[in-house]
């Protein structure tokens, strides 16, 4: 009936304020509840009858704890009425699952000895990368002496957060300036003198931790060629793909 209780318990550990306006979303109940903090319970009001039988789905949102709960707390839910049911399922665990790319490529024309090599970069994150993570782009191993640190010489980029690229000499470093899960980015380096057979790597850090540890880009002998290729020719580089 109307104005009926559904309480969840058991939500112990969340760092959401107690209050009792807390937002949630449903058709069946009202679009706030009590929220209790210290006892992790949750308390919703119906605003219409619910049949019996019937399917009922609601949602809201707490803050995961400031420091690991291991698998989480189970929930239950009880109601007017209502006997105590176990949700089967764990929350509020904290635990943060290590982010990886799901996909990293790279594809590049191929220019004369001392001339430009340009490249496309495009990554996916399997989560939402923050504001002020670096991605770094390794192995550009024997460029060169006159591709010294500095911007690389062209750079552009299809990805609100990442504006501009630092170039170190042998890495490529992005600043992320906003969060972000996939961006694709151009930029052109100073092709070397010599054959260089270096493999490509991408990694991300948060500070001095690492996010996402270095992993395989693309292995490519990717300078110092005779011959010129057209610039609007680009070919594909996957983790097991060589460029000969």
């Amino acid at each position: 009936a109307e104005g009926n209780k559904l309480l969840v318990k058991g939500l112990t550990g969340s760092t959401s304020a107690s209050s009792p306006v807390y937002p949630i979303t449903s058709t069946v109940f009202q679009s706030t509840a009590v929220w209790d903090a210290t006892n992790g319970t949750m308390e919703l009001t119906s605003s219409a009858a619910i049949p019996a039988s019937t399917v009922t789905v609601f949602s809201f949102t707490l803050l995961n704890p400031s420091s690991s709960q291991g698998t989480g707390v189970t929930p239950i839910v009880s109601g007017t009425g209502v006997a105590d049911n176990i949700l089967s399922t764990y929350v509020l665990s904290a635990e943060t699952a290590q982010p990886t790319f799901t996909s990293k490529t790279i594809a590049k024309v191929v220019s004369s000895k001392g001339a430009y090599d340009h490249f496309t970069l495009d990554f996916t994150a399997s989560q939402e990368l923050a504001t002020g993570t670096r991605i770094y782009v390794t192995g550009f191993a024997s460029l060169s002496a006159s591709a010294a640190p500095g911007s690389p010489t062209f750079f552009s980029s299809s990805a609100t957060g990442i504006e501009t690229a630092l170039w170190t000499g042998t890495d490529l470093i992005l600043d992320l300036t906003a969060p972000l899960t996939t961006a694709s980015v151009t930029f052109g380096l100073l092709t070397p003198t010599g054959t260089d057979a270096s493999s490509l790597n991408i990694m991300a850090m948060s500070g001095s931790a690492t996010l996402i540890a270095s992993t395989l880009l693309s292995s490519t002998a990717w300078g110092g060629g005779s011959e010129a290729s057209s610039w609007g020719t680009e070919t594909a580089l996957t983790e097991s793909s060589t460029y000969q």
